[in-house]
Parts: structure tokens; sequence; C-alpha cells
């Protein structure tokens, strides 16, 4: 994976996989691979859009498009398992009271250690 994105092709994260801890693990992965975790945030967001042709909508913040984020208590650029520590989800443009949905990734922020 490093070479391909050493040699400027373009990679994506896990299109066919919804699983918020599939996801993030494979974050992880691609940051072992060599790949800065700046650069792997990207393909995880831009990136995917972009492959799967929703773009103009998705996979960043811009005026315009559809207010899909995730806001972390700590940077995952500094370390890409940061991503575990979620602060809240907003779908578009509306906050999800996470405390009430049996997720996986709400088992994960309170069992992920700072």
């Amino acid at each position: 994976m490093k070479r391909i994105h050493d040699a400027g092709g373009v990679l994506v994260l896990a299109t066919d996989r919804a699983l918020a801890p599939a996801a993030s693990r494979e974050l992880e992965l691609v940051v072992e691979s060599g790949i800065p975790p700046l650069a792997v945030l990207r393909i995880a967001t831009l990136n995917s859009a972009t492959f799967l042709g929703r773009e103009r909508g998705l996979g960043s913040i811009e005026t315009g498009k559809i207010a899909n984020m995730v806001l972390l208590d700590a940077d995952p650029s500094v370390d890409i398992r940061n991503v575990h520590k979620v602060a809240q989800v907003w779908k578009a443009g509306v906050e999800i009271d996470r405390a009430r949905l049996d997720l996986p990734i709400n088992t994960l922020r309170t069992n992920t250690a700072d």
C-alpha cells in the first residue's frame, strides 16, 4: 500500500464495510504500512467518497455538502487510534444521541485507554 501511495496512486478505505470497528482497524493497518495518519484520514474520507462518485456531497466539510461528521476528543493525525475517542456524531446536520444506540463504537470508547 505504501508503495502505491508513494507513487501517487489513489487508495480508498473499506467502501464495502460499514462497521466502525472494522474500519478503524483498517485505518490502523494502513498507518502501520507506513502511510502518515493525516493521509490515511483523507484515504478514508475524500478518496472513498470520490471512488464512489459521491464527492459532491460527502468526504470533506464544505458549504453545500451533507453535514455528516464525527468529532473526536483527540487528534487522529497524531495517533490514528484516536479515532476511537468519539465526542459527537452528526448526520445530515443533526447530532446523534449515541447513548441511545447500541453500537460497537460506544463499547470501544468506554474500553479504550487514553
